[in-house]
């Protein structure tokens, strides 16, 4: 499951496509000394962005600018390939910076021109997850390239709003947009980018799951880029064919697809495409259970990703690195990382809202503005003494209402608090008493059938198998005897009196295992959980782990507890997930079913359809 997860927050990395493929403006093909120069710029920035001395290589880019017969679009093509060239090696200050140069540089010439650049910041965005920036500045890039009927960087703009349904893991529309991109940029296989743009929708098909086509177009990229020298195209359908094998649960031979791929970003340091091999082979190793490799890999994209600032792809290595220090029982780091991700995922969701609440602010200011003015013109009409004395009466009238509106509202408020105060710790007491009786009417349902059937079924097994009865009568027998003894467990899990709650869970999750579903089982701490404490987290993973394997379908779920100041519960499965209103409806049901007993403190669940789910409970203790 984590892998959707990961590629979701990674994909928008990986389409670095150069923006303005015409030529500056189309008198380009009427001038031989332009068509020279810009052909020696766009090579020396292609030659920089796989060299160690690239400074070097941008260095003789500004001379032939210096010494162009057409200076202005020489510049204007300097300055579109020198953002391409920071915003490839991830500088992304840089890049925003030479954007609004050549915008400010293109302010009255053609508007193709300031188009490559509202593109390039679009990108820009992209990468630093402000996708409404990112929205708005390919919108803009967008108007002026039809509008010169460009259609190739059409193409291109519909890979990058893909690029930004990728990265909220809307799955269909970053397909949708991926496929309207590569029919367009089809009819013109000599693009430097058809390569790429074909890769892209190998990955997008493996999401919404045309496997048969995915491998067909990722095989054709790899076969056409291997013999040319642009390194992109074959790094990225090395991607894309590791994508696949490891969505079809070829997780040996995605690994070997995704090394090699490493091997050629390494080798030309194309850093943003190391991160994401290095983060596919974090995950890759730790489906493997090769918790070591996973944890190499995991530790160097986790530096990479800092040096980058991309917090979406840091909260997912964190999770992985929790998963992987705990497969080497390595409690410690399992948790800071684990820890840290759950920070991250608060900080990533306050970060939204408030841009969400700053749009909202500027839309309030914005017609709190063109109220006042309005007021202005109405106060211009009036006359000025009049209006002085109508605000004496009116300013002491207020100030009476005020004064008695705030003691009454005070009063109602303090009243209703107190009402609903007394109503709360009543309904707790009432929703605790049901709880108890509930648990004590469980146990002894639990222990009649434990102690009375389960024994009569076990009585009567030992005397067939005595009597050499019928085998399938036996058989049968023994299958109603485990039955028994499974509801009776359910019905009160008395093996935490007689084990404690990590035992009873681990036993739990061996019991409901079998040749299709696999649970695994994580805990880390030693803190001590009062009884009824124990027996609603209990109730709660039993209810989310049953949940997984009835409705989810699930091959793998993973059970994790944290024992400390405050419980974790952590419970992640590869199942065909839940649209938004069921996983609300999950969490809302928890919380209403323990949420009064007082030990739940907080539910917390993420899941979309065909990306498994994920739920996070903590605990007071």
């Amino acid at each position: 499951m984590e892998k959707f997860r990961l590629l979701g927050l990674l994909i928008f990395a990986v389409i670095l496509f150069s923006c303005g493929e015409k030529s500056v403006d189309s008198s380009t093909a009427r001038n031989i000394p332009f068509e020279k120069d810009s052909l020696r710029i766009t090579s020396l920035f292609s030659v920089a962005l796989t060299s160690p001395n690239a400074a070097a290589y941008i260095d003789s880019a500004k001379v032939v600018v210096s010494e162009a017969a057409d200076s202005i679009r020489s510049r204007d093509l300097y300055l579109a390939q020198l953002a391409t060239f920071q915003l490839k090696r991830g500088e992304f200050d840089n890049a925003m910076k030479t954007a609004d140069e050549g915008i400010k540089y293109n302010q009255d010439s053609l508007s193709v021109n300031r188009a490559k650049f509202y593109n390039i910041q679009g990108h820009v965005y992209s990468y630093t997850k402000n996708n409404t920036a990112a929205i708005a500045s390919f919108k803009k890039a967008l108007a002026l390239f039809e509008s010169a009927d460009d259609s190739l960087n059409v193409a291109y703009l519909n890979s990058n709003i893909a690029n930004i349904f990728f990265s909220i893991t809307d799955y269909n529309s970053a397909y949708a947009h991926s496929r309207k991109s590569f029919d367009i940029v089809s009819k013109y296989p000599q693009s430097p980018n058809y390569l790429s743009i074909m890769s892209v929708l190998a990955i997008s098909e493996t999401f919404v799951g045309q496997y048969d086509s995915a491998k067909l177009h990722a095989n054709e990229a790899y076969i056409k880029s291997v013999n040319t020298p642009n390194i992109l195209p074959l790094a990225l359908s090395l991607y894309a064919l590791g994508d696949i094998a490891l969505s079809q649960d070829s997780i040996a031979k995605g690994i070997i697809q995704y090394e090699k791929s490493l091997a050629i970003c390494e080798q030309f340091r194309l850093g943003q495409y190391v991160l994401i091999n290095k983060t596919a082979l974090l995950n890759a190793e730790l489906k493997m259970l090769n918790f070591r490799k996973a944890i190499l890999y995991g530790e160097e994209a986790l530096v990479l990703s800092e040096e980058m600032h991309n917090e979406n792809i840091q909260l997912s290595i964190h999770k992985n690195l929790s998963r992987a220090y705990a497969g080497i029982q390595d409690a410690e780091k399992a948790f800071f990382h684990m820890n840290t991700a759950y920070q991250l995922k608060e900080e990533i969701s306050s970060k939204e809202n408030k841009s969400i609440i700053h749009d909202l602010l500027i839309q309030y200011e914005t017609e709190k503005k063109d109220k006042e003015i309005s007021k202005n013109r109405i106060k211009l009409l009036e006359d000025e003494a009049t209006i002085n004395r109508s605000r004496f009466y009116i300013t002491l009238l207020i100030i009476a209402f005020l004064v008695t509106g705030v003691i009454v509202i005070f009063y109602l408020k303090n009243r209703k608090e107190q009402l609903l105060r007394l109503e709360k710790e009543k309904e707790t007491e009432l929703v605790k008493a049901n709880l108890n009786g509930e648990q004590r009417e469980r146990l002894r349902l639990s222990r009649e059938l434990h102690d009375g059937i389960a024994s009569e079924l076990l009585g009567l097994k030992l005397k067939a198998d005595e009597n050499n009865m019928d085998a399938s009568w036996r058989e049968n027998l023994s299958t109603i005897h485990q039955e028994v003894r499974r509801i009776s467990h359910n019905l009160s899990p008395f093996k935490i009196e007689q084990f404690g709650l990590i035992e009873a869970l681990k036993i739990f999750c061996i019991e409901n295992s079998s040749s299709k579903s696999n649970i695994h089982f994580y805990s880390m701490g030693d803190a001590q959980i009062a009884p009824a404490y124990a027996q609603v987290i209990y109730r709660c993973a039993q209810e989310l782990i049953q949940n997984s394997l009835k409705h989810g379908e699930a091959k793998e779920i993973d059970v994790q507890i944290f024992l400390d100041k405050e419980i974790r519960l952590s419970i992640e499965d590869d199942g065909k997930g839940m649209n938004e209103n069921t996983l609300t409806e999950v969490i809302n049901k928890i919380k209403a079913q323990w949420g009064p007993s007082g030990v739940v403190k907080e539910v917390n669940g993420d899941s979309s359809i065909g990306s498994g789910s994920s739920f996070s409970l903590s605990f007071f203790n």
